[in-house]
């Protein structure tokens, strides 16, 4: 016979303290897990069988599973889904302090029809109150990769665009439902985060996902994807702080994710963890600074603004061979080289187009993360270019010219052409030319959408978030955000002014489960 599962969070108006958390009796043949280990793996660490006694004492019931501030997450099973609204409850809820007699409580919980739903009950004058609690869940909890209970413990919403091949995942920070300090073995979790600095975060993950989504409307990159990996999509997602099953603050703590469904190339970054400082700013963390997403990049540069600059490959029309970056090359002042490497995860043969205000474009390898220069003392007719950290004194700045579906690239400091030799073999270097011929004719991949590059500069506030957006250096799009609750109804507010319009979307969703009350 089939074991079935059910999550059930109860949500009280009030901070409940231990001593007055609610027993909780199963009334017919179920199992209650009582324990976990968040040093690893959730696992169940106890279980209490109510097989044969399905009356037990109050004395012996469940006194609590998860407890944050504000709610009690607990889960049982039986052998039984049958579960209609007419059936008899079959959970018993008793609060021992008799204060507590006459308030409400938010049940949440998944339905048969795998929605979260939520109900109220009022406790009586006895103290206790019962619930009909479903039975849905086919798969043991916690299993790898299974997201079914999760439904019924982090509260996000969910918004499918149709303009665009995007999905948000937006979590609702709630601090009275975090966690206590130290409730992970490992950097103690989110409760040990200042609120309002959490708070902050949480506005500031909520902001750059609809910055992204904005940026992905108008380069249509998400089409790019699309083109070459068809049902592929951008899927946009904050942090859980809410979730106990989930150390989500592992590694460095409040996080976002521009995340890549659907597609099978190596090289793209599926999920990256883009990291926030106190004030809702990217951080440069090792590994967690460039990310391949497809037909372009994101990275964090300087002073926590997130770059999403296009990606390409630069072939040469004369040799057919890459600008590439050797493995044992990419150091400072190493020469750049001509690689017949045609792979599409080779790293070596991608760049990323920095365009600025100036209307030249820097050319950074995705291997090496420096830029393709000339240097001062090596300008001039068949001098090899190089490698090189940073912008200086135009070296590292290029004016792209396209003509007939090629183009030149054209050095601003020696105003020399990048070059290749007509029959260019593996390893040999890119040259500098002084006039136009066919060695000085590059393809790129135009339909990558090369012409525009963008920054996010972010600033939170506690309950809202602002993003300015910066297309090829200039501001191109002011953001505003804001995710807030008044009794059982949240509201997201979305704002966007760009190109002389002004875009409002507002959202709301129940406070209490996530759902979209629009959809």
């Amino acid at each position: 016979m089939s074991t079935f599962f059910a999550f059930v969070r109860l949500e009280h108006p009030e901070i409940i303290q231990n001593n007055d958390l609610p027993i909780i009796q199963p009334l017919v043949p179920l199992q209650a897990f009582i324990g976990w280990n968040p040093q690893n793996r959730p696992e169940f660490t106890n279980l209490i069988n109510f097989n044969n006694q399905p009356q037990i004492p109050l004395k012996n019931g469940l006194r609590y599973y998860n407890v944050s501030r504000s709610s009690v997450l607990f889960c049982v099973s039986g052998n039984s889904n049958a579960y209609h609204t007419q059936d008899p409850p079959n959970v018993r809820l008793f609060y021992p302090n008799p204060n507590h007699v006459g308030m409400v409580v938010k049940v949440v919980f998944c339905s048969p029809e795998r929605e979260r739903t939520v109900t109220e009950l009022r406790i009586g004058n006895n103290r206790v109150a019962e619930i009909n609690v479903p039975l849905v869940e086919t798969v043991m909890p916690f299993a790898p990769n299974y997201a079914g209970p999760w439904k019924a413990i982090e509260v996000h919403t969910t918004i499918n665009r149709s303009d665009v091949r995007v999905i948000h995942r937006i979590e609702h920070h709630d601090f009275n439902r975090v966690p206590y300090p130290d409730y992970w073995a490992r950097n103690g979790g989110y409760g040990r985060v200042d609120p309002s600095t959490l708070n902050k975060q949480s506005q500031a993950a909520i902001c750059y996902q609809y910055a992204t989504y904005v940026i992905l409307k108008y380069s249509r990159w998400d089409q790019v994807l699309c083109a070459q990996y068809p049902g592929a999509k951008f899927k946009l997602m904050g942090f859980e702080t809410n979730n106990p099953y989930h150390d989500d603050f592992s590694g460095t703590g409040a996080h976002w994710h521009l995340a890549v469904r659907g597609t099978t190339d190596k090289l793209i970054y599926s999920t990256p963890h883009i990291y926030m400082d106190g004030e809702g700013r990217c951080l440069a963390l090792e590994h967690h600074k460039l990310f391949h997403l497809g037909p372009f990049v994101a990275r964090v540069g300087e002073n926590g603004c997130l770059e999403l600059n296009p990606l390409t490959k630069i072939r040469n029309v004369t040799s057919g061979k890459y600008l590439h970056v050797l493995l044992g090359k990419q150091n400072q002042r190493d020469a750049v080289h001509m690689f017949n490497n045609e792979e599409a995860d080779n790293p070596g043969n991608l760049w990323m187009l920095e365009h600025d205000t100036s209307n030249s474009t820097l050319l950074r390898s995705f291997r090496s993360g420096r830029y393709l220069h000339v240097r001062l003392s090596l300008i001039g007719e068949g001098n090899e270019v190089s490698m090189f950290n940073e912008s200086v004194d135009g070296g590292d700045h290029w004016k792209i010219t396209r003509h007939d579906g090629t183009c030149r690239i054209l050095n601003v400091r020696s105003n020399t052409l990048l070059s290749s030799t007509p029959n260019a073999g593996d390893r040999d270097k890119a040259l500098q030319k002084q006039s136009n011929d066919i060695c000085t004719e590059w393809q790129l991949d135009w339909n990558h959408n090369l012409e525009y590059s963008y920054k996010i500069q972010m600033r939170a506030e506690e309950g809202r978030a602002t993003a300015a957006i910066l297309r090829n250096g200039v501001e191109w799009a002011q953001i505003g955000t804001s995710d807030s609750t008044n009794g059982d109804l949240g509201t997201i507010s979305f704002r966007a002014a760009l190109q002389g319009e002004e875009v409002f979307e507002e959202i709301h969703y129940n406070r209490f489960t996530g759902n979209n009350l629009r959809q």
